[in-house]
Order: structure tokens, then sequence, then C-alpha cells
């Protein structure tokens, strides 16, 4: 994944947090590389918890 953004951010809001939820999709690797401090996933279908972080 090759970033545009050059900024930073203090936190991050995503709707369908879903599908942020997979480790190896284009979606998650481009929120995770934002690295705020903060995340907020918004989400009205059910996800199960795991051990390890988003």
């Amino acid at each position: 994944y090759k970033p545009r953004i050059t900024c930073s951010f203090t936190r991050v809001s995503c709707n369908k947090g879903h599908s942020v939820k997979t480790l190896i999709i284009r979606q998650h690797q481009a929120v995770a590389f934002l690295s705020p401090p903060l995340y907020w996933f918004l989400t009205a279908t059910p996800i199960w918890n795991q051990d390890y972080p988003l």
C-alpha cells in the first residue's frame, strides 16, 4: 500500500468498521497507516472480538 496522505490525524472514524477487520485487505492497511492515537469503528454488523489489535 502506497499512501497519498502526508499529514497526521488525532483520531480516525471508520464507518462500516467490520470491513477493516481483516489484516490483509487494503482498507485495513490504509487505516493502520494513519496511526492516530484514537480509532473509532462504527458498524451495524456484528463482529467477533479477537485478541489482535486493529
